[in-house]
């Protein structure tokens, strides 16, 4: 009985250690077009790696979206690679982005608590027309980078 108890404590224990010794996370990470939902918040309407270059007036917005796995709070932030310096810089990237624009635009870091998340992006005049790289840092690990193509239309 005591040889039963001592195997079974054995394998609950080496079962706990196994636990930790995975990844505590894993991540989707999807870019596209995203659209407001009915409660305000955002959805990725359409993957693509095409993007058309609307201004924020207009109300469109492409970006990402990130969602732990595991459920397990995160924090992330994005490096974006311009194919030249926009004319100007706003939202959050204009705080963490002082001076004169250049092709390289590093987001602050973001804190999320819960699954996950959806970035929206805009374009400001003077965004310039081509090719885009977005990188997403996940917990200070590079985790993705998109490559896409801004268009006139």
């Amino acid at each position: 009985m005591k040889l039963l108890l001592a195997i079974g404590l054995s394998l609950f224990v080496l079962a706990a250690c196994e636990q930790k010794s995975t990844p505590s996370n894993t991540y989707t990470v999807r870019f596209g077009i995203v659209t407001p939902s009915s409660d305000g918040d955002y959805l990725v309407l359409k993957e693509t790696y095409k993007i058309p270059r609307h201004y924020k007036n207009t109300g469109f917005r492409f970006g990402f979206e990130i969602v732990s796995n595991n459920d397990v709070p995160f924090n992330y932030k994005y490096i974006i690679d311009t194919p030249s310096p926009p004319k100007q810089v706003s939202g959050v990237l204009s705080e963490s982005n002082e001076g004169k624009p250049t092709t390289i635009l590093t987001s602050p870091t973001f804190e999320v608590s819960d699954r996950g998340t959806i970035y929206p992006i805009w374009f400001d005049e003077g965004d310039p027309l081509g090719h885009y790289k977005l990188t997403v840092i996940i917990n200070g690990t590079f985790t993705k980078t998109f490559t896409f193509e801004v268009t006139d239309n």
